[in-house]
């Protein structure tokens, strides 16, 4: 910082502050003002620049969560269409109204028959899901119908003759052996309604024209597959030695005794000795009806299929 001598005029350098001539006290030069901003406009153009940025920031940050809250909402409260499909997804969930409200047959066959073999319900709709049950069949009973396509597609319902849908898992083919008879023949039946399709000449010698309704008399079908045991003018139980008839897991005369076992389970199966050869497997499907697989050297040999009268191991007896 430079100084000048108030004696007499000398210009001095650095921070002295007396005249090195004269030694007269030096005035220092007076430094530069501080600059200050000339344009006050310029200022509150600043001032109001930056209010706005602040507005803005607090615009944004209010929206941001805004957001955040909804998307929080959202996560706790899943949307109309999300709960539709889970819905959807759920197999037991009852089919929309609207299937209902436009649902219209779709045939699959022509009229035919089944053998019911589980007790099975009758439906206002063929599905489960949603349909009212009108009424109850006991197995047994054959029932004429057509196929129709399910509301799910992989399955069938047969449509019978009252205008109510069976599901097709409780029923079987009229030819399958089930524990109520076999070849669409059921034990219970009066033998004179099934008598034209079995030959006259019963096995112990019985005519069926002068037959005794009160003699133990057995007969076989006309087309060789089944003989029937009649007792009391009622078939009780039908006979097969043929491979052509099967029950509804598959087992047949000639299946091995191990296929047997696996199709049944050795906990569903009775074994007793045959007093001739082999052994027997009964399974029960009630206390009244049943099967009998006779088994002789790991084979199924014969079938027997009706109520108790299975049991008997010759005629009557």
């Amino acid at each position: 910082m430079a100084g000048i001598c108030r004696n007499c005029g000398k210009m001095t350098k650095g921070t002295s502050q007396f005249c090195p001539g004269c030694g007269s006290p030096v005035q220092l030069e007076a430094g530069k003002p501080i600059e200050h901003d000339p344009s006050p406009t310029l200022s509150k153009a600043r001032l109001r620049n930056g209010g706005i940025a602040v507005g803005a920031a607090l615009v944004l940050a209010l929206i941001l969560g805004v957001a955040i809250w909804t998307l929080s909402a959202d996560a706790d409260s899943p949307a109309p269409e999300a709960a539709a499909t889970e819905a959807a997804a759920d197999p037991d969930a009852p089919r929309p109204q609207e299937w209902f409200d436009t649902y219209v047959d779709r045939f699959l066959s022509a009229e035919i028959e089944r053998l019911v073999v589980a007790p099975a319900q009758k439906r206002s709709f063929p599905t489960a899901r949603g349909s009212e049950v009108t009424g109850r069949i006991e197995p047994g009973e054959m029932l004429t119908g057509r196929w129709v396509e399910g509301a799910d597609p992989a399955t069938r319902w047969l449509k019978i003759r009252d205008g109510s849908y069976v599901w097709e898992g409780n029923l079987a083919e009229p030819q399958t052996i089930t524990a109520f008879g076999m070849n669409g023949f059921r034990a219970g039946d009066a033998f004179q309604s099934i008598s034209d399709a079995f030959r006259p000449q019963g096995n112990y010698g019985s005519q069926s024209a002068d037959w005794d309704t009160y003699a133990c008399e057995t007969y076989s079908s006309n087309d060789r597959l089944v003989d029937v045991m009649v007792i009391e003018g009622k078939a009780g139980s039908f006979l097969t030695v043929s491979p052509a008839l099967k029950t509804a897991n598959g087992i047949h005369v000639g299946s091995t005794e191990k296929a047997l076992l696996a199709a049944y389970g050795s906990g569903k199966l009775k074994r007793e000795a045959n007093p001739y050869d082999g052994v027997d497997y009964f399974f029960w499907a009630g206390k009244d009806r049943g099967i009998k697989f006779h088994v002789a050297q790991g084979k199924v040999e014969t079938i027997t299929a009706g109520d108790r009268s299975i049991e008997y191991v010759e005629g009557c007896l």
